[in-house]
């Protein structure tokens, strides 16, 4: 007798061409990777709340990022709209996920702090002194918008000393 496949398999099956055309060539790789691996995961069980939260978990014990994990939930919900099924994950998929992200929030790369006026200036007194831009493409744009405060407060009543140095 014949293997049946599951219902969302053989969705996905079909709405692949949708699907691929719906998102940039890297999403669509990362999504379709998460996607196999969620139906692997799956085996003869069917998909709802509670396998793609088990999924999240397991997936999060492998040792993936929070980011990794979101992706994941994304691409589950983005095939099941697009294969017309109905979308598995609920609510528990959802605390469940929430949960991961602040246990595993030192994964991953981080969040960069944000460039200080002063580390622009010595970035543009680098550049200059090398006479090169290699590396330091929106410098001129970061100065510039780093110096705004100044333009604008030479433009405020009272500062003619400042207006005068424009000219």
């Amino acid at each position: 007798m014949k293997k049946t496949e599951a219902p969302i398999a053989t969705a996905l099956r079909l709405a692949k061409a949708v699907f691929k055309d719906a998102y940039a060539a890297n999403t669509h790789k990362a999504y379709a990777q998460a996607v196999k691996r969620f139906l692997a995961y799956l085996g003869d069980r069917e998909a709802d709340d509670e396998t793609v939260a088990a999924f999240l978990e397991h997936e999060a014990e492998r040792g993936l990022a929070p980011a990794s994990l979101s992706l994941i939930h994304a691409a589950i919900g983005a095939a099941a709209r697009f294969a017309d099924a109905e979308d598995p994950r609920g609510r528990l998929t959802a605390r469940t996920l929430r949960a991961l992200k602040r246990r595993h929030a030192e994964r991953g790369r981080g969040q960069v702090d944000g460039l200080r006026r002063k580390d622009v200036d010595a970035a543009a007194r680098l550049a200059a002194a090398e006479g090169t831009l290699l590396g330091l493409r929106e410098a001129p744009g970061a100065k510039l918008q780093a110096s705004l405060p100044d333009r604008c407060s030479a433009a405020s009543p009272g500062t003619e000393r400042a207006s005068a140095r424009r000219r």
